[in-house]
């Protein structure tokens, strides 16, 4: 962030996960995922439901077929 001239009002720590991953993948050529991310911005355990009913409620594509 601070590459980018960033602060944390600048972005909301939703998409400064998905920044984060975003300049790795494109700037730094990494190959990363984005729970990584999420854990990193948040500093700190964090749940994630990924079940797929859960994402069908919530109009969200999921991977599992």
């Amino acid at each position: 962030m601070k590459f980018f001239n960033l602060t944390e009002s600048d972005l909301s720590k939703p998409r400064r996960a998905s920044f984060i991953l975003n300049v790795e993948m494109t700037e730094l050529f990494i190959q990363a995922g984005l729970q990584d991310r999420v854990i990193q911005v948040y500093e700190g355990l964090v749940y994630m439901d990924f079940d797929k009913e859960l994402f069908d409620k919530q109009g969200i594509p999921s991977a599992a077929t």
